[in-house]
């Protein structure tokens, strides 16, 4: 019997551990977001070199061109981690079928009957 039963998570086999892929994508385009809207603000505010500007494909940084820049950060962000968290989450998936069953380390009453485990919980 493998921690499946008891759920105690301590190996990883118990209760399943990955990744939301909607909410690693918020988090991811949301910091993508205030970083390229701080970027912009900063610009207008202090004035920024030539080469940054040519480099995010703006002349002047204005209020308006930096939302809209920040507006595909985000899009662009959210893709990323909303990927980036299925493979996480396929890679832990793939890591925990190839555990051999019974195999747990973790000390936990993997070992125990149903019956026992029953009238533990």
């Amino acid at each position: 019997m493998s921690c499946e039963k008891c759920g105690c998570g301590k190996c990883g086999c118990g209760r399943r551990k990955g990744l939301c892929p909607i909410s690693f994508g918020l988090a991811l385009g949301l910091t993508c977001f205030l970083t390229i809207l701080t970027v912009v603000l900063i610009a207008i505010h202090y004035g920024t070199p030539t080469p940054m500007m040519d480099m995010v494909h703006m002349a002047v940084p204005t209020l308006k061109t930096g939302l809209i820049h920040a507006g595909y950060g985000f899009v662009k962000g959210f893709i990323f981690g909303f990927v980036l968290a299925l493979i996480y989450d396929l890679i832990i998936k793939v890591c925990m079928c190839c555990r051999k069953k019974g195999s747990c380390q973790c000390q936990c009453a993997c070992g125990v009957s149903d019956k026992k485990m029953e009238t533990k919980v």
